[in-house]
């Protein structure tokens, strides 16, 4: 298993400082972060570095809204994922991820129309254009789950393959995107078992992050860094390992140095008391 992080680029001045904070964490996967300009200097800085230092790139993130309702806002979002996917397929990245996007003007915001099917179609004609343009041969395009947008579950991650039938397309797994309710939650090794038996063939990247419940009435939870929450991190770094030892384990969303740290000690422990086996 490569076990690696998405440390803030934002918190850094230059791709060098970015990559040598990934150097210093002990990453052996890295993301070419979705912030970072598409220079020619940071592209061979960020390919240099990753071939001297034997580094796993698991992904290439976009993050933009390519089924914006602003038409120009669309195309310019479609115009940097074929820039960011033909990026992915330079690099060897295991995945160049997006969110499929939404209705309304914030490209990660939940919508009411974020599931019509004609915002579904939408999605799925975005990613065929994006494919499309690109030929991809060593890498693929994945859509990351997400709680209020598809792919929301296994079963409809598997509708999309089918509906937008290119063999580049595959999956980006976040399983605690998958669990926002509380019987995925409560049940999650059941869901878990469920989301790899159908989704396993098509993974080629994952991120790692964990959930607190909130107190309260309402049904509330808050990522806190791996090992914090109640999400049960070792059977989902086993499940991982069962369906291929050299998948890319991400960590994201934390919010400085200290906390990454803290997370991949923690990640690289779970995988030591499992027997699985981290990529040196």
């Amino acid at each position: 298993m490569h076990v690696g992080g998405m440390f803030p680029y934002g918190q850094v001045s230059s791709m060098a400082e970015y990559l040598d904070i990934n150097l210093s964490l002990g990453y052996r996967a890295v993301v070419y972060p979705a912030e970072a300009s598409l220079s020619e200097e940071n592209v061979a800085l960020f390919e240099r570095y990753c071939r001297q230092h034997r580094l796993v790139v698991a992904e290439v993130g976009i993050w933009n809204n390519p089924v914006s309702p602003d038409p120009k806002e669309r195309m310019m979002a479609l115009e940097q994922g074929k820039l960011r996917l033909a990026l992915a397929e330079r690099l060897h990245a295991r995945c160049c991820v997006n969110v499929s996007g939404s209705a309304g003007g914030v490209w990660y915001a939940p919508y009411p129309q974020n599931f019509a099917s004609e915002h579904v179609a939408l999605a799925v004609r975005a990613v065929q254009e994006i494919i499309d343009a690109v030929q991809p041969q060593h890498t693929c395009f994945a859509l990351e789950p997400m709680q209020w947008m598809v792919p929301d579950s296994p079963e409809s991650y598997l509708s999309l393959i089918a509906q937008i039938d290119r063999p580049a397309f595959k999956v980006h797994m976040d399983i605690c995107n998958l669990l926002f309710t509380p019987r995925r939650l409560f049940g999650q090794r059941e869901y878990m078992d469920a989301c790899f038996e159908k989704l396993g063939p098509f993974i080629r990247s994952c991120h790692v992050k964990d959930l607190r419940i909130l107190p309260g009435m309402a049904w509330a939870t808050q990522e806190v860094v791996p090992g914090r929450g109640q999400v049960d991190l070792p059977y989902y770094l086993q499940k991982i390992e069962a369906q291929d030892p050299d998948l890319p384990v991400i960590i994201e969303h934390l919010s400085g140095r200290d906390q990454y740290y803290e997370a991949l000690r923690h990640v690289r422990n779970l995988c030591r008391e499992s027997g699985i086996a981290l990529n040196a």
